[in-house]
């Protein structure tokens, strides 16, 4: 359940990360965490998870020397959509460490009442955790105790949103930046600059974290960003 699902690697590290299928005895395992949408970074709509599904299209792929850019359609996930798509541009030069480069993502969506763009990012295992900051944003601590399932209409348990926790949220109507601090021996920082077209609810929450097949006793967690349109 990982329809559209953006994952970018740069300079030897994987920064907009997935958390991959491991397996334990750990309780989470055994819910939809890993299982839904929400674990990774893809758009939920209304709500609820999506179906799934072995359709989809790649309806653009170039490469060039400058650039490359792909895009796909995949109606599968919600049928009652009349489009579900995603646009990826990487600018740079790949091959040239001191390039500057920088993704374009665009997801469009047309249809339902609620839109939901998730992105995360994690350090490597062998380091602290990122942290996130933003500018042009003012957060502020969500209900206690709430979790993004307390907080969204039409959600269920066990689509993934119960696990999202911690919340602080905020409103945008205008352009805003969050980054992800991956440290590391490079101390990679992953820059997000949103550019919502409209009136926008953010919320940051954590999540599970977990990577490694070992994770009986992992308490890592993950910094999750949701933007919603309605």
């Amino acid at each position: 359940l990982d329809h559209l699902n953006l994952l970018y690697y740069s300079l030897g590290q994987e920064l907009v990360t997935d958390i991959g299928y491991p397996a334990s005895a750990d309780p989470v395992q055994k819910t939809w965490w890993r299982g839904s949408a929400a674990s990774h970074n893809t758009v939920f709509v209304d709500g609820r998870n999506q179906r799934r599904s072995s359709k989809g299209d790649v309806v653009v792929f170039a490469d060039t020397p400058t650039s490359q850019i792909v895009q796909m359609r995949d109606l599968g996930p919600y049928p009652t959509l009349t489009d579900y798509r995603r646009t990826v541009v990487l600018v740079g030069q790949p091959d040239d460490a001191n390039a500057p480069r920088y993704l374009v993502d665009v997801f469009h969506v047309a249809g339902g009442s609620m839109h939901d763009y998730l992105l995360h990012a994690q350090a490597r295992e062998d380091v602290s955790p990122a942290v996130l900051a933003v500018e042009g944003l003012r957060l502020q601590a969500a209900e206690a105790s709430a979790s993004l399932l307390d907080l969204t209409p039409g959600a269920r348990e066990r689509e993934g949103y119960e696990h999202i926790t911690d919340l602080r949220t905020g409103q945008v109507t205008q352009p805003w930046e969050a980054r992800w601090n991956a440290g590391g021996e490079r101390n990679l920082v992953l820059r997000l600059i949103r550019l919502p077209q409209s009136s926008e609810t953010v919320f940051v929450g954590q999540a599970p974290g977990h990577r490694k097949g070992s994770i009986r006793t992992n308490t890592r967690k993950l910094t999750k960003l949701i933007c919603r349109r309605q």
